[in-house]
């Protein structure tokens, strides 16, 4: 099994999440990172699935958002096998869920976007690339439900829907199918590759920030917290009590600082600033010198 495509935070989980460490997010910004990060943890315990299951040869690509003639589609996971393109959209709901005429419920009767209905016009897109593209894979594609703690209530033994104690099964089932590839699935995760490329991120914004309202010091990459203890070489937090060198804590405050500011030259000077001026000067400047390229002279020196 190839990975041609592993799955990562999107732009915005990530930004949101840098955010939330340094300033009040709003309800609606918090909920919508709340649900992110859910989403995103059920996608990642799908990916473990596979990667324990799948040992035939095949092309998994994870988290593609495809453009063509103007329509945008995201692929939660796509498997490519010999004959058969298997689609997958991952949904970490849990709880108790009604199958209706119009789509889902919870059992307290509040209504929910239809993933079937969302499936059946992705499969339908992939199907119309496919033709474009001369390819004979037939494609089957399916709603995954992984967390164990969901129930759905009069389903259909025909929806296309995997429930948690079936997701196994079913990629046994894929693997016990698969054959050799030939050079016709490989020129068709070729294709999905440059058809991602060839279009931007159809997303939700980032909320308004500037840099003097953020929060500055250094941070947990582990879980967020700002509560560290800094020895010469090691930092503790103090929250979650993971453990990480001075230099790895700053490394990843810096490569936020350059997320969420992109323009602002990364100098000793901002990048103690941005630190909360917690560390000792040289000893930001030596990683600086250490992981960065410098330029200009000495009084002015930027990082690159």
């Amino acid at each position: 099994m190839e990975i041609l495509k592993e799955r990562e935070q999107s732009h915005l989980l990530k930004g949101l999440i840098y955010l939330d460490k340094r300033i009040d997010l709003n309800e609606t910004d918090k909920r919508y990172l709340v649900n992110l990060q859910k989403g995103f943890k059920g996608e990642r315990c799908f990916d473990d699935l596979v990667k324990t299951i799948l040992d035939k040869e095949m092309i998994v690509l994870n988290d593609l958002l495809l453009v063509s003639n103007g329509t945008t589609f995201q692929v939660d996971s796509i498997i490519i096998t010999s004959n058969t393109l298997y689609l997958f959209e991952i949904k970490n709901y849990s709880g108790k869920y009604i199958r209706n005429s119009d789509g889902l419920s919870t059992i307290q009767g509040q209504d929910v976007a239809n993933p079937m209905i969302q499936l059946s016009r992705m499969e339908s897109f992939i199907n119309q690339l496919l033709k474009e593209w001369n390819s004979t894979s037939k494609v089957e594609a399916n709603v995954v439900f992984v967390n164990p703690l969901f129930s759905l209530y009069n389903a259909k033994i025909d929806d296309p829907i995997l429930m948690p104690n079936q997701i196994e099964e079913y990629l046994l089932k894929i693997n016990s199918r698969s054959r050799m590839l030939t050079k016709e699935q490989h020129y068709l995760a070729n294709r999905f590759r440059k058809l991602e490329n060839s279009g931007m991120p159809m997303q939700k914004q980032l909320p308004y920030y500037n840099y003097e309202e953020l929060k500055k010091g250094l941070s947990c990459k582990n879980c967020g917290s700002f509560e560290l203890l800094i020895t010469q070489r090691s930092c503790y937090c103090k929250s979650c009590f993971f453990k990480s060198s001075v230099g790895e804590v700053i490394l990843n405050n810096i490569e936020e600082m350059q997320f969420l500011f992109p323009e602002l030259k990364l100098t000793t000077t901002n990048v103690n600033n941005w630190c909360g001026e917690v560390v000792h000067f040289r000893k930001i400047r030596k990683i600086l010198k250490d992981h960065y390229i410098a330029a200009g002279e000495t009084s002015g020196r930027v990082y690159e």
